[in-house]
């Protein structure tokens, strides 16, 4: 039941070696294959000529070869298939079903004439077999609009709601939303149920970033491992936006309910840094003042 502007079966997409000298990124993206040749936040390629092809449904089986998960008819584990089976049920998966990849369009001019026509989103969406809990990854609920492109979703990228011209790389996210021009993000794993404004790019988020709401115009925001419930006060315009900001390992706010405030000032460029006290009284600074 997916809404694809094109035959997904028979699209393959390069995705490479990818490297990156982040430590927020460094366990969930370094030595693995997510990367597509593009401008990516921090994350680089070392060779062009070390690549896989990847399905729009990618899955890597036991023996580590990339197959079509949207034609494999077995179970998880290689089980012979059966009812429950199939490209609709797996186990631990549930179901691969609802991404709505949307169209996407390019000028094209052909003798003199301009015309409007469809190009393919770069969107691959991953799942690993492991032999202890089956496949640990959901592909499903996830609504690409208009511009979304260039993207890597590795395990459990459900219920994402991702805006217009949302581009470039996500890896390991689930029940997120972004709002437009939200592109050239990096994310680690299990990040999940964070919400983002508009014109928020070139951030970066560590593993297990859950609950948190970004506001309007956040550039270059860096997110360590941990940081949950917070809400971080978004700049007004592109000239007075927050950037080079980042938040330390684990600070947090209370509940879903009960978010810790981050604001930033805006229209600087000199680094902030957030992070809890101690007393987990939160503090905002610049290391050079303390230098």
């Amino acid at each position: 039941q997916n809404d694809c502007p094109y035959d997904f079966k028979n699209v393959q997409f390069k995705r490479y070696l990818a490297s990156t000298s982040s430590n927020v990124l460094n366990s969930s993206i370094n030595g693995k294959y997510y990367a597509y040749n593009g401008d990516m936040n921090n994350v680089e390629i070392a060779n062009e000529k070390d690549f896989v092809w990847a399905y729009t449904f990618a899955l890597i089986d036991k023996d580590g070869q990339w197959v079509d998960y949207s034609v494999r008819k077995e179970g998880a584990l290689g089980e012979e298939p059966g009812f429950e089976w199939g490209y609709v049920r797996q186990l631990k998966v549930g179901k691969c079903e609802y991404n709505h990849i949307r169209n996407v369009y390019t000028a094209v001019t052909i003798d003199n004439e301009h015309y409007r026509t469809l190009m393919l989103n770069n969107i691959v969406l991953i799942s690993t077999i492991n032999e202890d809990i089956g496949l640990p990854g959901e592909m499903q609920l996830n609504e690409f609009g208009s511009g979304n492109y260039n993207m890597t979703l590795k395990d459990n990228p459900e219920q994402n709601h991702f805006g217009n011209k949302c581009y470039n790389n996500i890896v390991g996210t689930f029940g997120n939303t972004f709002g437009n021009n939200v592109r050239r993000n990096t994310f680690g794993n299990s990040c999940w149920y964070n919400t983002f404004g508009n014109g928020c790019y070139g951030n970066t988020f560590g593993n297990n970033c859950g609950g948190n709401t970004f506001g309007n115009y956040l550039r270059q925001l860096m997110v360590f491992e941990g940081v949950c419930y917070v809400l971080v006060t978004g700049g007004e315009s592109d000239s007075s936006c927050v950037q080079n900001a980042q938040i330390l390992n684990g600070t947090q706010g209370k509940s879903n309910a009960d978010k810790l405030q981050i604001t930033f000032q805006t229209g600087v460029g000199y680094t902030q840094i957030a992070a809890l006290k101690s007393t987990g009284e939160l503090r905002i600074w610049n290391p050079a003042d303390v230098a």
